[in-house]
C-alpha cells in the first residue's frame, strides 16, 4: 500500500501486476551495470563479437511484443479497494501484461480523508483524486493511456473521469447511474443489495454481509464518512457529460438490481452510441459476489479487444 498526498488528504492505493517486477528488474540491472562499470574505472561502451550472429534469423519467430495496460479500479459507496482482491487475481490470470491500480476514495478504506466538509463533497472531487493517482502511476509505468472500471458510486466517478480525461481509452461501468438518488426517502435494506434468487439461495452469505456492514458503520467517524459520500452521490448529475466520453465503453448490470435499477444502465447505453450493454439475468447489485467469474471474464474479454 502507498499513499499519495492530495490537498489535505492522503489517498491510499496499491498496484499489482507481474510485469512490474520485470520493469523493476530491468531498472535495477541497469543501475547495477553502471555501478560495476564505475567501480572498474570503465565507462559504458558498445562492443561487438564477430562470433555473435547479430542478423535476425528468418526461420526464427521473433518474441512477442510485451504489451502493458493499466486498469484503474473504483469501488462503490463506503466499500474499500480490498473488495477487488478476487477480481484482480482473475484478471491478472487472463490478461497478459495487465497492471491494476486500486484506491480508496475519501470516506472509504485506509485513505486519510482530511477535512470532510460536506460543502466540498462531490463526485467530481473524487474523480480529480482518481485522475491524479492514475497519472502518477502512468508516469511510473511509462504509459500514456489507461482503462477504468467503476462500480456503483465508482461508476459515477469513472464517467466523470472519462469525460474529462482523454487518456482514458476503455471504460467499464458496472451497476451504476448517470444521476444521483436525491429522491430516495429511506435507505434500501442491505439484504436487497443482492438479487432475490441469490439472496434466497445464499442466506448465510447475505446475513454475514449485512452484519459486517452494520459493524463497520457503527462509529461516529464511519457515519460521518458515509454521510459525506452520500451527499456526493445525491448531488451527482452526470447526464450532460456523457456525450464527452470518447472511450470505448462496456456497461454491465443485473436486471434484478434494487439499488441502481437496470433502467439506469440502459439510459447510459442510449447516451453512448459506442457502448455495449451486458445484462446479467436474475442478478442484483453486487456483481463481484453474485457472478464473480462471469464478471471477470467479461471484463478480461473487453480489455483484450
Amino acid at each position: 500500500m502507498t499513499f499519495l498526498d492530495i490537498e489535505d488528504a492522503r489517498i491510499a492505493y496499491d498496484i499489482q501486476g507481474d510485469i512490474l517486477g520485470d520493469i523493476l528488474g530491468d531498472i535495477l540491472g541497469d543501475i547495477q551495470g553502471d555501478i560495476q562499470g564505475a567501480q572498474s574505472g570503465n565507462l559504458p561502451t558498445i562492443t561487438t563479437n564477430e562470433s555473435l550472429n547479430t542478423q535476425p534469423n528468418k526461420d526464427q519467430e521473433p518474441p512477442p511484443a510485451r504489451k502493458m495496460q493499466l486498469l484503474l479500479l473504483l469501488n462503490g459507496f463506503q466499500r474499500p479497494r480490498s473488495d477487488f482482491r478476487a477480481l484482480r487475481r482473475r484478471l491478472h490470470a487472463q490478461v497478459p501484461g495487465l497492471v491494476t491500480l486500486a484506491l480508496d476514495h475519501r470516506g472509504s478504506g485506509e485513505t486519510n480523508d482530511g477535512n470532510l466538509n460536506a460543502s466540498h463533497s462531490s463526485i467530481e472531487g473524487m474523480s480529480t483524486d482518481a485522475k491524479i493517482v492514475a497519472h502518477h502511476v502512468l508516469t511510473q509505468v511509462k504509459l500514456d493511456s489507461y482503462s477504468v472500471l467503476g462500480i456503483s458510486m465508482g461508476g459515477m466517478i469513472a464517467q466523470t473521469l472519462a469525460a474529462q480525461d482523454k487518456s482514458v481509452a476503455k471504460l467499464i461501468l458496472a451497476s451504476t447511474s448517470s444521476k444521483g438518488f436525491r429522491q430516495r426517502t429511506a435507505p434500501i435494506p442491505l439484504q436487497n443489495y443482492f438479487g432475490r434468487m441469490f439472496a434466497a439461495s445464499h442466506t448465510a452469505m447475505v446475513d454475514a454481509f449485512v452484519q459486517s456492514v452494520l459493524k463497520d458503520t457503527k462509529s461516529d467517524e464511519a457515519k460521518l464518512r458515509a454521510a459525506w459520500q452520500r451527499t456526493a452521490i445525491d448531488a451527482f448529475d452526470g447526464g450532460s457529460q456523457l456525450p464527452k466520453i470518447l472511450a470505448r465503453t462496456v456497461i454491465i448490470s443485473g436486471d434484478d438490481d434494487a439499488v441502481v435499477p437496470h433502467a439506469h444502465s440502459e439510459e447510459i447505453h442510449r447516451q453512448l452510441p459506442h457502448s455495449e450493454l451486458i445484462t446479467y439475468p436474475q442478478t442484483g447489485h453486487i456483481l463481484l459476489v453474485e457472478n464473480p467469474e462471469r464478471f471477470a471474464n467479461d471484463v478480461a474479454t473487453f480489455l483484450k479487444l
